[in-house]
């Protein structure tokens, strides 16, 4: 059988993607090389504006695949567009003559290497963003977007989209439908339905530690608390504080995170005496699922959220869904009434009344509990693993076309 070599090109190794290259890696199909940008987070700590905080992951990124680093000659190295400037990519392109080459988004210097390197190297080009049409912008800014993504658009030989707005995304621009592939916006789902055995088990227990009486309802909050993320975490506490005293005292507000606006909200809870709000702080990857596993609602009231893969992540625990329009994920992942709710973000008064009603019926709450569970079950690696061969034999055709 004859392998398709592909290259991924990639900022730095993050949680979210390592087990979809690792999988990846596994299909007899695919002989994958992995390019990173930036070392961040690998071997020591690396400071991320958004947790303000170092950050290490705690699950091997670099396992399972094979992968380089290219020297980065950006005297800053970041996740800005000249944080990472990577000259190398070039000469791999022309070195290996990869048969197509993913990459991840047009936001950093070295991707628009790549994108001159797979061009006059003649590597077919696939393109994996997560941008969306729902972030408002200048309008002399999305004049200038228009010209140069369909120009840029029309070099790319296929798209992985992650969901329905991505898609829409692309169509706007002029991709036609036949370039594009669905390759969803997933996390590990082994990982998860594991964890989620593990920690139903305890529930009793954690539920103990954290201080939570039987009958309480637990609301969660998990990511950054800062930018276009912290308003959203205070509308979710406001609107706690907004529930009447009874329906307060049968629940419980829980935000796992950490940022810089987070102060501000443990000095409201405070200032103002509100009850039943744990501040957990910021959790690693294998430390979230204890936290799922109790949690009965998932709030997600960002303003700004190209995807959420905590929606993900809280669905594989039969949470239900409580997220606003600006959220990506709940146009693929959230079903109104059925297993969670959609606000428009800054809407406080919805929020709390969604959030009241889900306290006060306990029945809707296990259906919807129920629903997320199967819904997510559709929507793991082995989609995307499909998506990205498809893409594959999809340039592979159009090569013997010609």
């Amino acid at each position: 059988m004859k392998k398709y070599k592909l290259a991924i090109l990639t900022a730095h190794p993050i949680q979210y993607q390592a087990p979809l290259f690792k999988k990846l890696a596994k299909q007899p199909e695919i002989d994958l090389t992995v390019y990173f940008c930036w070392d961040f987070g690998v071997d020591r700590p690396g400071y991320d504006s958004g947790f303000g905080k170092e950050i290490k992951w705690d699950i091997p990124l670099l396992d399972g695949y094979k992968y380089k680093f290219l020297k980065n000659y950006s005297l800053k190295p970041s996740e800005s567009f000249f944080g990472q400037i990577n000259f190398g990519i070039i000469k791999e392109l022309f070195q290996h003559r990869y048969d197509a080459i993913w990459i991840h988004g047009y936001a950093s210097f070295t991707n628009w290497l790549a994108f001159f390197g797979a061009k006059i190297s003649r590597t077919p080009i696939l393109l994996r963003g997560e941008s969306h049409l729902l972030t408002p912008r200048p309008v002399w800014r999305k004049a200038v977007k228009n010209i140069l993504l369909r120009l840029l658009f029309k070099n790319i030989s296929g798209f992985l989209v992650i969901g329905s707005l991505n898609k829409d995304y692309y169509k706007y621009y002029g991709v036609s439908q036949n370039k594009i592939f669905l390759v969803p916006y997933a996390v590990d789902d082994c990982f998860f339905k594991n964890q989620y055995k593990k920690w139903k088990s305890l529930n009793n227990e954690i539920r103990k530690e954290l201080g939570v009486k039987k009958g309480e309802i637990i609301i969660l909050y998990v990511g950054k608390i800062f930018g276009a993320k912290g308003p959203g975490a205070f509308d979710l506490l406001k609107a706690f504080e907004k529930l009447s005293s009874n329906s307060q005292s049968m629940a419980k507000l829980v935000f796992v995170g950490d940022g810089k606006e987070k102060p501000l909200l443990e000095q409201y809870v405070a200032d103002n005496n509100i009850r039943n709000v744990i501040f957990a702080g910021f959790k690693n990857q294998t430390e979230l699922p204890k936290y799922y596993s109790v949690a009965d609602t998932l709030v997600l009231p960002s303003y700004s959220e190209q995807w959420g893969l905590v929606v993900n992540e809280a669905m594989y625990f039969g949470n239900a869904i409580i997220a606003s329009k600006q959220v990506g994920a709940v146009y693929d992942l959230v079903r109104y009434g059925k297993n969670g709710y959609i606000f428009s973000a800054g809407d406080v008064a919805a929020l709390t009344e969604i959030i009241y009603n889900l306290i006060n019926n306990g029945n809707l709450l296990k259906v919807m509990q129920d629903n997320s569970l199967k819904i997510i079950d559709k929507w793991g690696l082995d989609s995307c693993v499909n998506g990205v061969l498809t893409a594959l034999r999809y340039i592979k055709n159009l090569d013997n076309k010609y």
